[in-house]
């Protein structure tokens, strides 16, 4: 809607940004090639955008010279195009994962997600935004997906909840949920969990570092970000 809309928007404040709804616009390769950086980014657990779907475009895109970034809920029911059971091991048939460096799938009932701890020190902390998660579930959200990679694939970011490791809602702390890798002469960002719901000015500067830093943009070129409903 069109509050979410402005969320995005204000994490990338000072660039100029193409939107689209992938749920009604037809995502080809010749589009996304007129932008540097694509954002990917699902924040609403009952709509699912199979991204398997535009795998070998998201790839090519990607070798090309192209920047990704994917940021969503239900990560694992898009890359793979299915929910399976947990935990699951790729297989070469997935091909967005497997081109991603996702060796392994992983989600367990009940789980609770506060926030992310980066693993390196270039990135920063994000919590969830208490004016967007309910106050019910403690601020946490559900449906956060975790993943295992394997090298030339960088973990970037693991599981936060505030509950113990050794209750339900607490049983995924320190998995991984953000990874970053260069393919070809681009480079891809996965989050498995929506900036949406994170801390407005964590989330600005979690974008702000990822463009300038990583994907090497300025605030003169111009973006796209593809997205879905957002809540």
């Amino acid at each position: 809607d069109a509050f979410s809309d402005s969320v995005y928007r204000s994490y990338l404040n000072g660039y100029n940004i193409t939107e689209a709804d992938v749920r009604f616009d037809t995502v080809r390769l010749a589009d996304m090639a007129l932008y540097s950086t694509v954002i990917w980014h699902m924040s609403n657990k009952t709509v699912n955008i199979n991204l398997s779907d535009v795998g070998p475009e998201l790839i090519q895109y990607v070798q090309q010279g192209g920047n990704l970034l994917i940021t969503a809920l239900n990560l694992d029911n898009a890359i793979l195009g299915f929910t399976p059971d947990y935990p699951y091991t790729t297989v070469k048939h997935d091909f967005l994962a497997r081109e991603l460096g996702i060796t392994s799938c992983l989600y367990k009932e009940g789980s609770y997600f506060s926030g992310a701890v980066p693993l390196s020190d270039s990135f920063p902390v994000l919590h969830n935004d208490t004016n967007k998660t309910r106050p019910e579930n403690n601020y946490h959200i559900q449906a956060v997906y975790a993943f295992e990679t394997q090298s030339p694939a960088v973990p970037v970011y693991s599981y936060q909840s505030q509950y113990p490791p050794f209750t339900d809602e607490g049983s995924m702390n320190g998995l991984q949920v953000g990874m970053y890798r260069e393919i070809g002469n681009g480079k891809i960002i996965v989050l498995g969990f929506p900036l949406y719901y994170v801390i407005g000015e964590e989330a600005t500067a979690f974008m702000q570092y990822v463009m300038r830093n990583i994907f090497e943009e300025h605030v003169e070129v111009y973006e796209t970000a593809y997205k879905n409903e957002l809540r």
